[in-house]
């Protein structure tokens, strides 16, 4: 069982890094863009952030998919518990909003 409650450990610390840490300062990198955009000088601060704001993301995602992968090490696929079944549909939530961001990303002109 020691084995069981590691991987709830590492679950539950790979969900706050990604959804308490680092997809939220991914979407400040994006707000601040928006106060700083008409600013002068700000072309190359906005391209800054705007590249943060992209590998912060990635990196977000990574996590949460690693921490969904130690979920399902430790319990299986299965959808027992309302947990799970919520965080099933957040990851694919998560994942489509990131796919689609791939899909319409455009740069800053």
């Amino acid at each position: 069982m020691a084995s069981g409650s590691s991987h709830f450990a590492v679950h539950g610390w790979l969900m706050y890094l990604s959804f308490g840490l680092l997809l939220p300062i991914g979407i400040f990198c994006v707000r601040y863009m928006q106060y700083i955009q008409n600013s002068e000088g700000s072309a190359n601060r906005i391209e800054h952030l705007r590249k943060a704001h992209m590998w912060i993301e990635i990196t977000g995602v990574m996590i949460m998919t690693l921490g969904v992968l130690s979920s399902l090490v430790s319990l299986g696929a299965g959808s027992a518990h309302t947990h799970q079944r919520l965080g099933y549909v957040l990851w694919i939530l998560t994942w489509l909003q990131f796919l689609a961001s791939l899909v319409v990303s455009q740069p800053p002109v």
